[in-house]
């Protein structure tokens, strides 16, 4: 079952974005107060109280009696005690204090500190104005009310900006329908709409300047098309014509050759017949087949077939070419393949594999077979015959030698799959490989 889809409106879209993102701002700055201010101010206050007990130190260690230069840290709220060896308080004299089995009395919950110079014992204190605890409870305190005068913000300028927006998509959908209406610009300029309509207009006229260029474009596309179509059901229908007159003449030439053939004939007159006669049989062969190949490109009545089925009964077909040759024919089965195509077809694929390796392998060799479950390879060792262009191999007729030439075997294989499941690949840098293959969707 398929899912609806939920279609929001753009209003609630814009409030719910401004209010997702004024909250995760909201807590990232929370977040930073949190675990940044309250650890600043105590490390802040420490400071000040370390660098007060260093000037406290300097006065005590000159040995003045009076101590009267203390006197301005305590106005400013520290407490200073100055005990001598017995014990006895001389700072302040005002105010006497004693120490209890040689430990100080803690005056205050604040910054403290006790140390000893010049034979007297020093105590210095200072009350906590602020502590860490504290800045997080009033951060706590304040957190609803920050929240609160953030979400009414948000909300206002979310607000104004839907507004603001709403306002101006309705100005253009009113332009845009009385754009459609072909409603001259004088009176859709003389409506108070309070937008660039010139901008817009440049944009139109813009936009539709390129799509006359894209319609001239897609004419001449398929002008194109149409010729080269065109010209190749000229090309078809003429090279269909010719093979085919083609025929008559071969056919009477044949029966001429088995009329003249006679026992009176020498030797050499008997090769040259027969001669004459293989290249007439080769020539009706290259007539069938490119007829084969404008006959069949259409076909699509495709089946599944065992291309190991159809290989065997190739070879048996074939038996008396590769054996005459003294080749060995190997086949390594990895997997089943199966190869969804035209009954026909597909054995003419095959057929023009095999007849091409049998045909190019030097006598006495091996041609290997190799199946999986996805790919069909035929390899083979090739004759010598110099540097071959990989692009060559599969083009009709191209001669790479002397005698040597591709005739049409590669180039009806590559035809016939072209427009199908199946790709092909060759190879000839070592052997000559060639491999039937599914695409990948």
């Amino acid at each position: 079952m398929k899912k609806k889809r939920i279609k929001w409106k753009t209003t609630r879209i814009i409030c719910f974005f401004t209010l997702t993102m004024s909250f995760v701002t909201f807590v990232s700055v929370i977040g930073f107060f949190l675990l940044n201010i309250g650890p600043r101010i105590e490390m802040k206050q420490q400071a000040v109280f370390d660098t007060v007990v260093r000037e406290i130190f300097d006065i005590v260690n000159d040995d003045e009696l009076s101590f009267q230069r203390l006197d301005s840290y305590r106005i400013d709220g520290y407490t200073i005690i100055i005990f001598d060896a017995q014990q006895n308080t001389i700072y302040p004299i005002q105010q006497p204090i004693t120490a209890k089995n040689g430990e100080l009395i803690h005056l205050t919950n604040g910054y403290q500190s006790t140390f000893d110079t010049n034979g007297y014992k020093v105590y210095v204190s200072y009350p906590v104005q602020i502590s860490a605890v504290d800045v997080k409870e009033i951060i706590w305190l304040a957190t609803p009310f920050v929240l609160l005068l953030v979400s009414l913000l948000s909300l206002a300028g979310s607000g104004l900006y839907t507004y603001l927006y709403r306002n101006e998509k309705s100005k253009l959908a009113s332009v845009f329908h009385m754009m459609e209406k072909n409603i001259p610009y004088e009176e859709i300029h003389a409506v108070n709409t309070m937008i660039k309509l010139h901008d817009y207009l440049v944009i139109e006229t813009q936009v539709t300047a390129l799509y006359q260029q894209l319609q001239c474009a897609q004419r001449a596309t398929l002008e194109q098309v149409q010729q080269i179509k065109q010209l190749e059901l000229e090309k078809k229908t003429l090279l269909e014509g010719f093979t085919h007159e083609m025929k008559t003449p071969i056919m009477a030439s044949q029966l001429l050759l088995a009329n003249v053939r006679d026992d009176s004939l020498s030797e050499e007159q008997q090769e040259s017949l027969l001669a004459t006669e293989n290249e007439l049989k080769k020539l009706q062969q290259l007539i069938k087949e490119i007829l084969f190949v404008f006959h069949n490109q259409q076909a699509h009545d495709d089946q599944p077939l065992s291309v190991r089925e159809m290989i065997d009964h190739l070879i048996e077909e074939y038996e008396v070419l590769w054996s005459d040759k003294g080749l060995r024919i190997e086949i390594d089965q990895q997997q089943e393949l199966t190869f969804f195509y035209n009954p026909k077809l597909a054995k003419k694929i095959f057929s023009n594999l095999l007849s091409n390796a049998i045909f190019h392998s030097p006598p006495n060799s091996v041609v290997t077979i190799i199946l999986t479950n996805k790919q069909l390879t035929i390899k083979n060792p090739i004759k010598k015959t110099g540097p071959l262009k990989h692009s060559d191999l599969a083009k009709p007729f191209f001669s790479y030698g002397e005698e040597a030439g591709t005739g049409l075997g590669l180039y009806i294989v590559k035809t016939m799959l072209k427009h199908s499941h199946y790709g092909f690949t060759f190879d000839c840098q070592k052997d000559f490989t060639v491999s039937i293959y599914l695409k990948q969707d």
